[in-house]
């Protein structure tokens, strides 16, 4: 599924030709959590995708998916825990995972667009980041 650029979300897949607008009819609990026109980022989760559950961040140019952003569920209880090695941890996990169900390392790069694993200082968090090229 990741190496055709489909997301396959148990309330509904994600891919580079998904609308915002049938994005929302197939995640209508998704919370905005940008709000810069044309720019959107809705978030939802937890939601499972081959055998983890992520939390989702989804952005929009307009009616355009631009990149989606996950988070597994089973993270860090409070900021409290997070430090360099579980963000070290959590960035091997995401790695396994892809390797494991997509056969993939941690950055991939295909003709719709790119996948790949990294952590983020800026957050505090290890993610998994899908980024569709422009249609």
């Amino acid at each position: 599924m990741m190496r055709d650029g489909v997301l396959a979300f148990a309330d509904g897949a994600i891919d580079g030709a998904t609308t915002r607008t049938r994005f929302l009819a197939l995640h209508p609990s998704a919370a905005l959590v940008t709000d810069n026109p044309p720019h959107r980022t809705y978030r939802f989760g937890p939601s499972a995708l081959f055998g983890r559950s992520f939390y989702v961040n989804v952005a929009f140019s307009g009616e355009s998916p631009r990149a989606i952003r996950m988070t597994a569920a089973d993270g860090p209880a409070s900021w409290d825990e997070v430090n360099d090695a579980t963000l070290a941890a959590d960035k091997q996990a995401n790695d396994r995972w892809l390797r494991e169900a997509f056969d993939l390392g941690p950055a991939a790069k295909f003709a719709w667009g790119t996948v790949s694993s990294a952590i983020d200082r800026r957050t505090g968090g290890a993610l998994i980041t899908i980024e569709f090229l422009a249609r």
